[in-house]
């Protein structure tokens, strides 16, 4: 079953309002992405376990309208939802093949009512992991996808659509193990800049950013790496100058972080924020960040 919250509009003291169920049939509800419009809709992007197929809910203003986004396969895992000026929702998604021997990154958007769906790109199911995150970014050159390669081997990845509706794609990040949980911001000029996971070789996890820089060569640092224990649920936002900002959480302790860098290519400054993110028995959330002119 796939629920809807609302919650006060102050999210540091953010109480629950409302709640909704979405979607009731089956076992639903799995890798959501949530997208609101220019009047706060909600639109949300989820799996259906049940039949194995991506959907995607609208609120129509007193409930959701339920369909399915691309019924032709078995997919929609680890989808991400973004919508544009228009309202239009565009979906990055995973879909495995009709026999099951390979997973492709699909993209799908909906205009004037239907949905239309694009292959970028796929791989051998047997790499295939549920950490293999999609990120979708809407720019003014078209749709931007950061992901992680499933074959021949777990690296960062970058997809963009052309003018032409022909997708390319690049290895973002060489670094073998890279690209997990990535999160994808798109500044005014549509570079790219990402933050992800890396497992180290023997132990260890890195948060890890990565750019185009000067949109012609690949570029990644290691933002925050620990020896032992457990990092992640990074998310990513730009400052004033496209400045990255980066939130982590470090659920060893329970701990919020916020690491931005001191200037264009200059070190990470990292600070200590919040508990938030943290359930009340110790459980590990999604982390978010959003920066506004200011802050």
């Amino acid at each position: 079953m796939l629920s809807f919250l609302f919650l006060t509009a102050d999210f540091a003291r953010a109480q629950l309002i409302d709640s909704l169920r979405v979607d009731q049939d089956g076992v639903t509800g799995q890798w959501t992405s949530l997208a609101l419009d220019a009047a706060e809709n909600p639109y949300i992007a989820y799996f259906d376990s049940t039949d194995q197929r991506l959907r995607f809910a609208s609120w129509n203003g007193t409930a959701f309208d339920i369909e399915a986004v691309d019924s032709t396969q078995e997919g929609g895992m680890n989808c991400d939802l973004a919508l544009d000026g228009d309202g239009n929702p565009h979906i990055s998604y995973y879909a495995y093949s009709t026999d099951r021997d390979s997973v492709s990154l699909y993209y799908a958007n909906r205009s004037g009512g239907s949905w239309t769906i694009e292959h970028v790109e796929g791989g051998p199911v047997a790499n295939f992991i549920g950490s293999s995150w999609t990120d979708i970014e809407l720019g003014e050159d078209g749709p931007g996808i950061a992901y992680l390669e499933v074959a021949p081997s777990f690296r960062l990845k970058y997809a963009a659509r052309g003018a032409g509706g022909t997708w390319g794609t690049a290895v973002a990040d060489t670094t073998s193990a890279s690209g997990f949980e990535a999160t994808l911001v798109l500044d005014d000029g549509d570079t790219p800049h990402i933050a992800h996971l890396r497992f180290v070789t023997g132990g260890g996890l890195e948060v890890r950013y990565t750019t185009l820089t000067n949109l012609v060569a690949w570029s990644s640092e290691v933002v925050v790496a620990v020896d032992s224990g457990d990092i992640g649920w990074a998310d990513i936002d730009l400052l004033a100058g496209d400045v990255p900002a980066i939130a982590y959480l470090w659920s060893n302790a329970n701990l919020l972080y916020v690491t931005v860098q001191s200037g264009p290519g200059s070190s990470w400054v990292e600070s200590f924020y919040d508990t938030a993110g943290v359930g009340p028995n110790g459980d590990t959330k999604p982390v978010a960040i959003h920066v506004d002119e200011q802050n």
